[in-house]
């Protein structure tokens, strides 16, 4: 289980400025990560971002993004004609999941911390690096900490061969991904952004990896 947090909205907003029209999707996710919040940080957000000039074309919370994206998805699919991005309030993993399976740009909305409890039982799948301050806006909902070997946050290294990563030949670069997926949704340009170094104070590692 991974908790989030909001990011602040003037950050989220600079997201949007560029979108036409913005569907909110909010994760219930894991109990204890919803306690903070559920219809009413929907309701706010939307509020908040229509009173800037953002039109929302709908809003909705679902669950368990990161392992139902799929079926979200599809049970969306008619609320997303008209949609250019998606803004996802949920974790990491959350986000990346809904990337996965969309052609449309998604934007995250929170920062992602871990759960003490859950790293004493070992048990996290680690695709999100829970940093507490989130890039998968700037990589294209690929988390650079975990699909890059070396947790690089501004392009591959020079070890990169065939897009495979020099650490294993059966690994692909976590860089060329992202690349890829930036081509894909014509938003290259944001990969001129420059990332600054992680606070790494926020972030707790887990203790040991269950596989």
């Amino acid at each position: 289980m991974i908790v989030f947090e909001q990011k602040p909205f003037e950050e989220i907003l600079g997201y949007l400025v560029h979108d036409e029209k913005v569907f909110i999707l909010r994760c219930k996710g894991c109990a204890k990560a919803n306690q903070a919040g559920g219809e009413a940080d929907v309701t706010e957000m939307k509020k908040k971002l229509e009173g800037r000039g953002i039109d929302i074309t709908g809003s909705t919370i679902r669950g368990l993004l990161c392992v139902k994206a799929k079926s979200i998805l599809s049970e969306l699919n008619k609320d997303l004609v008209n949609t250019s991005s998606i803004l996802v309030m949920a974790c990491g993993l959350g986000v990346q999941s809904l990337a996965e399976v969309t052609d449309k740009v998604v934007h995250p909305a929170c920062n992602s911390m871990p759960d003490r409890e859950s790293m004493e039982r070992g048990k996290r799948e680690h695709r999100c690096g829970t940093c507490g301050d989130c890039v998968l806006e700037f990589t294209g909902g690929i988390c650079p900490l975990t699909a890059c070997s070396k947790g690089l946050l501004n392009g591959p290294c020079g070890g990169t061969s065939n897009g495979k990563c020099e650490v294993s030949k059966e690994m692909d670069c976590g860089w060329m991904l992202i690349y890829d997926r930036m081509k894909k949704l014509d938003r290259l340009g944001v990969l001129k952004s420059f990332l600054e170094s992680k606070d790494y104070r926020k972030m707790q590692g887990p203790r040991r990896l269950i596989t």
